[in-house]
C-alpha cells in the first residue's frame, strides 16, 4: 500500500511540475527565437499578434494555441516567436517580411520560417 501511495505522490508531483509537457506556449521575441532556432536547427513559427480585441488573434489562440496537442507539437518541433503589433516594432521585426535570408510561407497571421 505504501508503494502505491508513493507512486501516486510522485506522479502528482511530475504532473504539477509540467514534466509531461507544458499546456502553454512560451513565446520568444524575434531576436531570442532566431538565436534559439539557429542553435537548435529548428524552424520558427511566428505569430503576428494584435492582442485582446483582435477577433482573428483570439480565434487563433482559442482554436489552435490552447489545444494541448498543438501546444506540444509547436514546442517540440518549432521555436515559437510572437511579434506584438501593438507596440513599436524593432528594425528586425520590420524587415522580417523582406529579408532575403528567410524563406517564408504566409498562413493567416502565422509564418513558418527557417533561419539560414
Amino acid at each position: 500500500m505504501k508503494k502505491i501511495y508513493a507512486l501516486f505522490v510522485i506522479g502528482m508531483v511530475l504532473l504539477s511540475t509540467g514534466a509531461f509537457g507544458s499546456s502553454e506556449i512560451h513565446w520568444l521575441s524575434l531576436k531570442e527565437g532566431t538565436e534559439k532556432a539557429i542553435a537548435e536547427k529548428k524552424p520558427m513559427i511566428v505569430d503576428f499578434f494584435y492582442g485582446k480585441g483582435c477577433p482573428r488573434c483570439e480565434a487563433l489562440q482559442k482554436g489552435v494555441f490552447d489545444d494541448p496537442a498543438i501546444t506540444i507539437k509547436i514546442t517540440e518541433e518549432f521555436v515559437p516567436i510572437r511579434v506584438d503589433l501593438t507596440r513599436k516594432l524593432t528594425e528586425e521585426e520590420e524587415r522580417l517580411g523582406t529579408n532575403t535570408t528567410l524563406r517564408t510561407t504566409a498562413c493567416s497571421s502565422l509564418w513558418i520560417i527557417r533561419a539560414m
